[in-house]
């Protein structure tokens, strides 16, 4: 699940380590993603509740501990590769660096509000693990509007609603965590921010951008 953290009070869970699978390619730009959300962003006020069936607005977010450039030689053609849960292997092209932020190209765009490397510029091809994510706030409320920032708010159908059943455990360093050895999704109508998992869920929705035209702002 998507930037899932060990936590103290305002806590989401941890992240599990993610298995070695063979997953399944996707047809870009038709097949849809698998992305996560968790409840706090509903709770800041940042959007309302989500509903399965409805069309929405926003902009992917990324989260990848670490992208490795690719070699001159290797093939550089975007591609993403489901892996489980909103999890994705890709090929991506970087069209965007800030000292806060980057956007890759992988078929879709998609942003991390962190700077990857001095190494990495823009027309870099890379590759690496990443999850996507909803963008919690900072893309439409902060870096759109800085100077030549890329549109990266799509228009999405959510097919599907999945909130993430594994109970919360105490570790024994103290922190609550996911029991991994339960981990599930169950399929929901639409998302309940303040009650399901006590104010704590995770969600996923399955969603297919319904243009490639995406946006700079709501509209």
């Amino acid at each position: 699940m998507s930037k899932i953290k060990t936590s103290s009070a305002s806590t989401i869970g941890d992240r599990r380590d993610v298995r070695k699978k063979p997953g399944t390619q996707l047809s870009l730009p038709n097949d849809p993603l698998k992305i996560g959300l968790p409840s706090w962003v509903i709770q800041d006020g940042n959007y309302g509740d989500f509903k399965a069936g409805s069309r929405v607005q926003f902009a992917l977010d990324f989260y990848c501990e670490n992208l490795i450039p690719l070699e001159e030689y290797s093939i550089q053609r975007r591609s993403i590769k489901h892996v489980e849960d909103d999890q994705y292997r890709v090929v991506a092209q970087i069209v965007h660096t800030h000292a806060e932020w980057t956007v890759l190209d992988f078929g879709f765009l998609a942003y991390q509000d962190r700077f990857l490397s001095a190494d990495l510029k823009v027309g870099d091809w890379v590759r690496g693990e990443i999850s996507l994510s909803v963008d919690h706030f900072a893309y439409f409320e902060r870096l759109s509007r800085q100077t030549n920032a890329p549109a990266l708010i799509y228009t999405w159908q959510i097919d599907k609603i999945e909130l993430l059943t594994a109970p919360w455990i105490q570790d024994a360093s103290g922190l609550k965590r996911r029991d991994t050895s339960k981990w599930g999704w169950k399929e929901i109508p639409k998302t309940d921010a303040w009650k399901h998992n006590d104010g704590n869920a995770e969600y996923i929705f399955t969603c297919a951008k319904l243009s490639d035209e995406a946006r700079a702002e709501f509209g």
